[in-house]
């Protein structure tokens, strides 16, 4: 009998010594005191030092000393709540780590998205995976799925992660490299929790109405709790109060984009080299919406005049020249697929 077997016959004896009956065990508690234990301990000749105790008779020892001592692993499983032993493998004392599984078999969403959107680093295999984050995003927030592996080559730089920042906001879509490959992980930052408890009035009460005037109605909630600067204010700051911050055309369009999110109005945000805006998608087409240029202080009467939803055909100056419009374009196929034809 091998060595490894015998130590741990001889520890599960010590547990068995003590397993009595609980009439037995009642009888026998007030005889039993614990001292420490004089013997010595050897391991294939070698003296080892263990903790033990010796009660009635017996020397009790730490699973865990004689798994060290002996060189096999021990550790404690909380999803059984048992003890587990593996003889062959050296000593960790932590539970082996699982492979992650990542899924492989899915369906080819780009067959559904326009053709012309797929270029450079905006592949089918990117589309496929970061949609299936988006059917997914559930199941991956909540553990039970892992998203899609892309490929190795894919960096988060340059097109495809311009398109991915377009669509992320709350939930947050992020290509992370894991596993020598990237994914495309979702997450929701717990920093907007606050926003999204404290707008949960507002959004339950666009039920019911057009997606025209949902988007109306969140670029004017959106707009009374702004006003423009230089300075930069979060969702987790402009829509957890109904007061009026400082922020710049950035803040508008994340918190504008947060509000579409929740009341399902597909929505991005685009960016020059100097302003960022946002595109929705209502009535079949996309739409530019620039809460910030629409935003007119106190005086809302003017709202009455002025148009939420702009063609993007009537664009005009160096502002709202898109700095990657290949990942507009991936970023919109991505959220309704073939709307770009």
């Amino acid at each position: 009998m091998g060595k490894k077997r015998e130590i741990v016959m001889l520890a599960t004896g010590f547990v068995l010594g003590i397993a009595l009956a609980p009439a037995a065990a009642h009888a026998a508690s007030e005889l039993l005191t614990a001292a420490p234990s004089t013997q010595t301990f050897y391991v294939n000749g070698e003296l080892v030092e263990l903790e033990a105790y010796g009660i009635h008779g017996n020397n009790f020892v730490m699973l865990r000393d004689i798994g060290q001592a002996v060189g096999f692993n021990v550790y404690y499983d909380s999803a059984t709540n048992a003890v587990m032993m593996e003889p062959d493998k050296p000593y960790t004392g932590e539970a082996p780590t699982q492979a992650t599984t990542y899924p492989t078999e899915i369906t080819d969403y780009s067959s559904q998205a326009t053709s012309t959107a797929f270029t450079g680093t905006l592949t089918r295999k990117a589309y496929n995976a970061i949609r299936y984050s988006l059917e997914n995003q559930e199941a991956i927030i909540g553990g039970t799925q892992e998203p899609v592996k892309i490929s190795g080559e894919v960096v988060k730089q340059g097109s495809l992660g311009n398109a991915v920042a377009a669509i992320s906001v709350y939930p947050v879509y992020e290509l992370v490299y894991r596993d020598d490959g990237y994914v495309c992980d979702v997450r929701r930052p717990e920093a907007y929790a606050e926003a999204a408890s404290h707008t949960q009035g507002f959004v339950d009460g666009l039920a019911g109405k057009s997606d025209m005037n949902k988007v109306e109605e969140i670029a004017w909630y959106v707009a009374d709790r702004l006003t423009y600067a230089t300075s930069y204010a979060w969702p987790n700051t402009v829509l957890t109060q109904d007061g009026v911050v400082p922020g710049a055309c950035m803040s508008y369009a994340y918190s504008f984009q947060f509000l579409c999110n929740r009341a399902n109005i597909p929505c991005i945000r685009v960016t020059s080299s100097t302003h960022q805006w946002n595109m929705v998608y209502v009535d079949g087409q996309w739409w530019d919406v620039d809460v910030s240029a629409n935003d007119s202080g106190d005086d809302v009467s003017l709202r009455s005049y002025q148009r939420v939803l702009t063609d993007p055909a009537e664009r005009f100056g160096t502002d709202y020249t898109d700095y990657d419009p290949a990942a507009t374009i991936f970023a919109q196929e991505l959220l309704v697929p073939n709307s770009t034809k």
